[in-house]
Formats: structure tokens, sequence, C-alpha cells
């Protein structure tokens, strides 16, 4: 779809920038390049925290301003990424919290892979990284729901199995007493490769299934493509 969209991105300050623009993820590099805004120049690296859009132009210039305005709308984006960038990062399954809450799993596809939902063609998701946002709340909490997201020999049983058999769990942030939604929110800069992944019961959000570009800077960097 073509239009403007409204961004907000952070920096390691806590600064928040909030513009518009055709080609986020290019005006971006521009702030990040020292060639965008005045206000950005010298004070990166920047992330994007939040897109809104397309949406006609005028649309776009009010919602900015409207997002300039909101100190609370933007304290939210930085309480979230701090959140983010404080969350360990688990490789195996010997740390896990055994803590209800909620966690983002790093699955690596290194090939094409076909993913069916119910009563839906299927989806075929192109070779790259993508983060799965869901929670744990029974027995074992956390550690047990990722520690089998990590094991090859399960069955079919969610979504997601169909992606932790193809590729490579690179991984899991934690968030003891964290909520999936408010995750997925978090990260509502990344593309949706597949609606309602994850998500069948969920009122809130429209996947729980995000793709990571190649390239693209975001708070959870330090275990990224």
């Amino acid at each position: 779809m073509t239009g403007w969209f409204v961004y907000v991105v952070l920096n390691p300050a806590g600064i928040a920038y909030t513009g518009i623009a055709t080609d986020v993820a290019r005006r971006v590099n521009s702030h990040n390049a020292g060639t965008g805004a005045k206000f950005t120049r010298g004070r990166g690296p920047w992330w994007i925290a939040h897109i809104e859009g397309p949406l006609p132009q005028g649309d776009a210039l009010r919602r900015e301003r409207q997002i300039k305005r909101d100190s609370a709308f933007k304290a939210g984006l930085k309480a979230t990424q701090a959140a983010l960038a404080a969350a360990p990062f688990h490789t195996g399954p010997d740390r896990l919290p055994a803590a209800a809450g909620a966690y983002i799993l790093l699955v690596e596809l290194a090939e094409e892979t076909a993913v069916r939902l119910p009563r839906r063609a299927p989806v075929i998701l192109a070779a790259g990284c993508y983060l799965y946002c869901g929670s744990a709340r029974g027995p074992g909490g956390i550690r047990a729901r990722v520690a089998r997201h990590m094991r090859r020999d399960k069955s079919v049983r969610w979504h997601i199995d169909q992606l932790t058999a193809a590729g490579i769990v690179r991984g899991a942030w934690t968030f003891p007493g964290g909520d999936e939604c408010a995750l997925v929110a978090g990260l509502a800069a990344l593309p949706v490769p597949i609606p309602g992944f994850g998500s069948s019961d969920c009122p809130t959000c429209r996947s729980h299934l995000l793709a990571w570009p190649t390239g693209a800077r975001l708070v959870l960097d330090t275990a990224g493509p």
C-alpha cells in the first residue's frame, strides 16, 4: 500500500523523535547517517519504536502533531522498549525462568517454509528471522513452554510448532510476569507475515508472529540478524 506513515524512533538516551515518511526504513537510515532531521543528527543510533499508516498526508501530519503533544503515549513506548532492552536472552533451556510470564522466540528459517492455519490457504514464509510472542501460565511457566519450543521431537500442536520444526530456534527473551500482547505492541514497527498467527483467540493483536528484516535496527539487536 502507498501513503504516509507516522513513526516514532528512540535512541539509547531515551529521546524520542516523531516524523512522517513514505518509506520509514529509508528515513530512519538517513537519521542514523546524519542526513535526516536536524534534531536527530549526532544523537543516534535510532531505532523504530512505533509506526502507524499508511495514511493520507494530511492525516499523517495531524497524527504526528498529536503524538508530539502526547507525553503519556511516548512514555509508554519508552517503558516498553526499556523492558525489551533489559530482558535476558537464552540460547538454551538451562537458565530459563520457571515463573509465569511472556517470551519472544527468535526462529530462523534457512529456506522458504509453507505455514498452514486452519481453514486457510498455505502461506509461504521467506527464509529469514522471525519473532514469536507467546505466554506461559501453566506448570513450569516460561521454562517448560520455551524448552518445548526448542525441542525438535514434538508433535505439531500450535501454529508456532510449524516454524520450530522447520527452522532453528536461536533463543528467547523472557519476561516473568509479562504480557505477550504488550510485547507485540512494543514490536509494532515490524511487518506481520501472517495475520492471525498465534492470535486466533486474541481480540487486540493482528498477529503474534513478526518478521525481522535483515539489517533492521531494533532494541533487541543483541542477537538479531
